[in-house]
C-alpha cells in the first residue's frame, strides 16, 4: 500500500509512515521498524480522551518482510557539527530541553548526504536540515508529554513502563540487530565501539528511535477511532465521484506456441501443422503440453505462457491485434514471416470501471481513513504546540 501524506508536521509524517505510507528513513526515526497496524481502540466520544496504547502487530502480508534500518554512520560527528549551532540546548518544550546531541542523532543521515555539496550550498543545506529536524523533535516532544500525562493518569506508571518496554523491545528486534550485522559487530559492545569511532552514541540513537516509536503509537491510538468512522455510504460516494481512479486497462492473459516454417518441407505444410495444433487446443487438449512437445520457440520454457498482457507489451507485436479481438478460450493462428504462432486466450479483460467489490471497497476505506488520520494528527499536534511553551535557543530556529 503506497500512500504519500503531505502534512507539514514531521511527527505526523513519522506516525503515518508506520501506518504504511512512504517516507525517507533517517537517523533517529522509527523507519527501521516493520510496518505496524493500528492498535485496536474504542471511541469514547471525546476526541481528546486518552486511548489505551497497546503493542501493535505486523500485518500478515508483511510477515516475511525483512526489517530495514537506516544506513550506518560513516562520517565523524565533528565534521557534521561544523557550522551548526554551538549551544548545547536547541530548544525547550515546557522547560524540557532538547539537546543538540539529540538533533544530531535524528538528522545524521541528512547531514551526511549534504557533506559533498559545494559551498555555500552545503552550509545552507545543513542549516535547513538542522532546523527542520529540531522542529520535528519539538513536535515529537509535545506529543510525548501529552501521551505520558494521559497514560499516567489513566493507569499509573505501569502504562508508561509498558509503552517504554515495547519501544525498547522493538528497537532490539528490528534495528539493533540489523545495524550490528551491517557493521560486522558480534556483540553490542563491539557495536558501541564502532559507533564511538564515528562520534555517535548508541544510547542516543536508541533514545531517538524509541521516542519516535512511542509518539507514533500514541498518535495512532488517538486517530484510530476516526479511521473506523468511514462508512459504506462514504465509500460508495467516493467510488461514484472518482471513476477516473478506478479504471482498468485492456488486458489479456494468453498462451503461445510457435511453429517455425523452415522446419517443414513447405510453408503450406507448416501452416497445416499449426492449424492442426490449434484445432487440438480447441477440442480441449492441454495447451501447455502441446507447447512442451511441439513449440519451436521459447514458450515451452514458460509452459506455453504468452509474453505481455497489455497494449504495447505483447510479443510478438503482430499477435496483439488478434489477441484483443478474441474471447476467453478461443484459439487462433497468427502468421509471421518466420512461421506461425498458435495463440489461445485464457482471460480477456476489457477496459472499464473496476467492480465495486470487496477489494475496491477496502482500497477506498483505507484511502479515506488515512486522509482522516492525516487531518486529525495535524489537529492534535498543532493544538499541543499552541498550548505548549516552546523556546528556541539562538541559532536553533
Amino acid at each position: 500500500m503506497s500512500r504519500h501524506w503531505r502534512t507539514g508536521s514531521a511527527v505526523v509524517a513519522l506516525a503515518l509512515t508506520a501506518c504504511g505510507c512512504a517516507a525517507q528513513p533517517h537517523w533517529g526515526t522509527a523507519d527501521g521498524a516493520p510496518p505496524i497496524q493500528l492498535p485496536p481502540a474504542r471511541s469514547t466520544g471525546d476526541p481528546d480522551a486518552a486511548v489505551p496504547v497497546t503493542r501493535s502487530q505486523k500485518p500478515e502480508s508483511d510477515a516475511a518482510r525483512p526489517a530495514e534500518a537506516p544506513p550506518l554512520p560513516t562520517t565523524p560527528t565533528a565534521d557534521l557539527l561544523s557550522g551548526q549551532p554551538a549551544a548545547r540546548v536547541g530548544a525547550t518544550v515546557n522547560k524540557v530541553a532538547i539537546l543538540n546531541e539529540e538533533v544530531l542523532a535524528a538528522a545524521y543521515q541528512g547531514l551526511v548526504a549534504a557533506r559533498d555539496l559545494p559551498e555555500p550550498e552545503r552550509t545552507q543545506r545543513r542549516a535547513e536540515i538542522w532546523n527542520q529536524t529540531l522542529s520535528q523533535l519539538v513536535e515529537r516532544e509535545v506529543v510525548l508529554q501529552d501521551a505520558f500525562a494521559k497514560l499516567e493518569k489513566a493507569g499509573g506508571p505501569k502504562n508508561l513502563k509498558k509503552l517504554s518496554d515495547d519501544a525498547s523491545d522493538q528497537f532490539d528486534k528490528t534495528v539493533l540487530r540489523t545495524w550490528m550485522k551491517a557493521s560486522g559487530s558480534k556483540t553490542e559492545d563491539d557495536f558501541r565501539d564502532f559507533l564511538k569511532s564515528q562520534g555517535v552514541s548508541l544510547d542516543m540513537l536508541r533514545r531517538q528511535w524509541e521516542r519516535n516509536f512511542m509518539a507514533m503509537e500514541y498518535l495512532r491510538s488517538r486517530v484510530h477511532p476516526y479511521m473506523e468512522r468511514v462508512g459504506p455510504q462514504q465509500i460508495r460516494d467516493y467510488y461514484e465521484k472518482h471513476p477516473d481512479e478506478f479504471q482498468r486497462p485492456d488486458s489479456v492473459q494468453w498462451q503461445d506456441l510457435f511453429v517455425e516454417a523452415e522446419r517443414y518441407a513447405s510453408r503450406d505444410e507448416a501452416r497445416r501443422f499449426a492449424d492442426g495444433l490449434a484445432e487440438r487446443a480447441r477440442k480441449g487438449e492441454d495447451f501447455a503440453k502441446l507447447a512442451e512437445q511441439y513449440d519451436n520457440g521459447d514458450s515451452s520454457f514458460r509452459k506455453g505462457e504468452g509474453i505481455g498482457g497489455k497494449h504495447g507489451e505483447i510479443k510478438p507485436p503482430e499477435a496483439e491485434t488478434t489477441l484483443f479481438q478474441m474471447k476467453d478460450g478461443e484459439v487462433d493462428v497468427v502468421e509471421l514471416e518466420k512461421g506461425f504462432h498458435v495463440v489461445r486466450v485464457i482471460k480477456r479483460v476489457e477496459a472499464g470501471l473496476v467492480d465495486f467489490d470487496e477489494k475496491t471497497q477496502k482500497r477506498i476505506k483505507d484511502k479515506l481513513g488515512n486522509e482522516t488520520a492525516q487531518l486529525e494528527m495535524k489537529r492534535i499536534v498543532n493544538k499541543l504546540k499552541r498550548e505548549a511553551v516552546i523556546v528556541y535557543s539562538k541559532g536553533g530556529e
